[in-house]
Order: structure tokens, then C-alpha cells, then sequence
């Protein structure tokens, strides 16, 4: 199995309100994920629980604690 370096990643900054955050962008992902610093640094929006867990790279399963909705902003436009 061949691995992704960190720095092949495609990256993009994120607006949250004012605070910038660099995410990767996977085309083939369903979902976004932030772990749960950048949650709490976005001012902790609510969450409403899910029943469904992810795949990771790897195919490693990933634990869900939530879902919340955020205004974003990329590329300077509202998303």
C-alpha cells in the first residue's frame, strides 16, 4: 500500500467567521471533518448527533461525535 505524504495534500484556507483555517480538500469525501480543537476554536457550534461512523485514509474507521452547520467563506465567496 502506498501512503500520502502530508505534503502532497491539496490544501485550502476556510473562513469560519474571522478565524482562517487551512483544510485538505478530498473531492471524493461525502462529509468535512474538523477534529475537536478547531471546533471548540469556531466557538463550539451545537451538534446533533449521527448514527454512522466514517472510512479514512487507509480504510481506518473513523469516529463521529456530531454534525454541526457553519457559514464558511472560500475563496471569498459564502459556501
Amino acid at each position: 500500500m502506498q501512503s500520502v505524504e502530508k505534503e502532497e495534500w491539496i490544501k485550502q484556507k476556510v473562513k469560519f467567521g474571522e478565524l482562517d483555517i487551512e483544510m485538505i480538500v478530498d473531492t471524493a469525501s461525502q462529509i468535512n471533518v474538523v477534529n475537536k480543537e478547531v471546533w471548540k476554536s469556531i466557538g463550539q457550534p451545537k451538534i446533533e448527533k449521527v448514527n454512522y461512523s466514517g472510512i479514512g485514509l487507509g480504510d481506518n474507521k473513523v469516529e463521529i461525535e456530531g454534525k454541526f452547520k457553519s457559514k464558511v467563506r472560500v475563496k471569498d465567496k459564502d459556501v
